[in-house]
């Protein structure tokens, strides 16, 4: 359940925060899996924004955290 967008600016975080805000509007599909990865980016920058939406089932705000903060790493190998 991964999805691509491609946004004007990545950069305008006003414009950034209100095209999250619409894709958190709409409730996950019941019948399909309980979790959305959202990668944004524009044809101007190689920065990026990633989105997770996930099902309060799969565990409390804090844990969820943490969980995806151990799956980044502060370098580039």
């Amino acid at each position: 359940h991964v999805q691509m967008h491609v946004v004007e600016d990545i950069n305008d975080r006003q414009a950034l925060h209100k095209f999250v805000a619409e894709l958190h509007q709409t409730w996950l599909e019941r019948d399909k899996p309980l979790w959305q990865y959202h990668l944004i980016s524009d044809d101007k920058s190689k920065q990026f924004a990633i989105y997770v939406k996930v099902h309060h089932m799969y565990g409390d705000g804090a844990t969820l955290i943490r969980w995806f903060q151990a799956g980044y790493t502060e370098s580039v190998k």
